[in-house]
């Protein structure tokens, strides 16, 4: 996870200084992370919800 939060941060900073089109391996890359940032959050939420008990009125 530590990985994917530095390529997100070194991505971010290097845009701030170019301003130019994604090349198709950093888009590709780009792809792959959100991927697996959204497989990391939907566990992560559904550990939470598994942790919640419902209560009867």
């Amino acid at each position: 996870m530590k990985k994917l939060f530095n390529f997100i941060f070194a991505k971010q900073k290097r845009r701030k200084t170019q301003n130019r089109k994604l090349l198709e391996e950093e888009y590709d890359q780009s792809l792959e992370l959100y991927k697996e940032l959204k497989e990391w959050f939907v566990s992560s939420y559904d550990k939470r919800l598994e942790g919640l008990v419902l209560e009867d009125d």
